[in-house]
């Protein structure tokens, strides 16, 4: 008969330390994500339609395309 047992993972104090490094790490690249997102939807935004008909899109179309090539969602 075997016996399984569980414990609580232990942390060590390097990892209690670098969480918060790790954290804002994280929410930076989200923000720089973000920002090159909306950098994308503005140069989107001033092309022509004939612009961008020619790259298979509608003004409509340019919030869903600019999530579609986010690495984010």
């Amino acid at each position: 008969m075997a016996f399984v047992t569980t414990s609580t993972p232990r942390t060590g104090l390097g990892h209690t330390l670098l969480w918060p490094v790790r954290v804002l790490a994280r929410a930076m690249d989200w923000i720089r994500e973000c920002n090159r997102m909306g950098s994308e939807y503005v140069q989107l935004s001033h092309k022509t339609d004939a612009r961008l008909a020619k790259l298979g899109l509608t003004r409509q179309d340019i919030p869903a395309d600019v999530l579609r090539r986010s690495a984010l969602f």
